[in-house]
């Protein structure tokens, strides 16, 4: 789009700016085939891109939901153990998530695939028409220029026949047989003139007869290649907008998970966890001590002995 002097907004169009002036020569028209065909090759990378991106989905998704399914918390006894069994059960539920988005991005694999199938049947059939009729009017042009060469051709030959004609009649008179002579050769160039001027026109009828029906149908392709790349940059932005949200809605649904594990983790009492485990499993209050005994022995004997004589 473009402004004039006054601002005022001309809006272009493939119809009314890929022309050329030579005919036979479509530059313009390649140049819209092309965009058409890039745009086919930007489509198909992008469906190879979100192909990728629910397979990684699907793996992510389906790894965490194993994961959940083989983890245990048996051994746990404490207040923590409900966070624990929170944190497996929100692992399977955010697998869960991106198991579902990726089936949605399959979708949406799908659907572009579709819209570029459609949109090849449809550029295809209108392309191959004006395809015929480039082929008919260069046919067209090129009978029209040798038409146009063998009646240039028969017109010199007239002029120089006339041209004789006269020159005999001067020389000898109309009334000889010399004049006669150019006078037959003049009017057999003059009908061969007449002849090639009616081929040339017939030619050039037939020529613009060839090119309106080959413009016709040219603008009536390009206007269907204009609603073509209209529908691929709507269907495209659509689509990145609903991958957008396919993601942002997983993001919500992973925190809402994860956010039943924080109130969870919240209400845990590491204290009430550690007095419930001695309560359920105490020994005993009292610890192990050490004494130390004497044992009878020789100096015990003689003191005793000694002891005995000394009273």
């Amino acid at each position: 789009m473009v402004t004039t002097t006054q601002d005022q907004p001309i809006v272009k169009s493939f119809k009314n700016n890929f022309w050329n002036a030579d005919i036979g020569n479509f530059q313009g028209f390649e140049v819209i085939v092309k965009r058409l065909k890039d745009g086919r090759s930007v489509c198909k990378e992008y469906v190879e891109f979100l192909r990728q991106r629910s397979l990684i989905e699907e793996q992510y998704g389906k790894a965490l939901i194993k994961l959940a399914k083989t983890a245990s918390s048996r051994d746990e006894i404490s207040s923590v153990r409900p966070a624990w069994d929170s944190v497996k059960n929100h692992t399977e539920a955010v697998g869960l998530n991106h198991v579902q988005a990726s089936n949605q991005l399959a979708a949406e694999v799908a659907k572009i695939s579709d819209f570029i199938d459609s949109s090849r049947d449809k550029r295809k059939w209108s392309e191959d028409n004006v395809r015929t009729l480039q082929t008919q009017i260069k046919t067209a042009y090129k009978r029209m220029v040798d038409c146009k060469k063998g009646y240039e051709l028969r017109c010199r030959e007239e002029i120089q026949a006339n041209h004789l004609f006269h020159q005999e009649v001067a020389r000898t008179g109309r009334e000889t047989s010399g004049a006669e002579r150019a006078h037959g050769k003049h009017s057999k160039a003059r009908t061969g003139m007449e002849q090639a001027e009616e081929a040339y026109r017939s030619a050039s009828v037939s020529l613009e007869e060839t090119r309106a029906l080959w413009q016709k149908e040219t603008e009536s392709c390009v206007d269907t290649f204009q609603e073509l790349e209209s529908s691929r940059l709507t269907v495209l932005r659509d689509s990145a907008w609903k991958v957008t949200n396919i993601g942002s809605a997983c993001c919500v649904a992973d925190d809402e998970v994860y956010e039943d594990t924080r109130k969870c983790l919240e209400s845990c009492d590491l204290d009430e966890g550690l007095q419930h485990f001695i309560a359920q499993h105490e020994t005993g209050m009292k610890a192990p001590s050490v004494t130390c005994e004497s044992l009878p022995n020789s100096l015990h004997l003689e003191w005793d002995t000694w002891h005995d004589n000394a009273n």
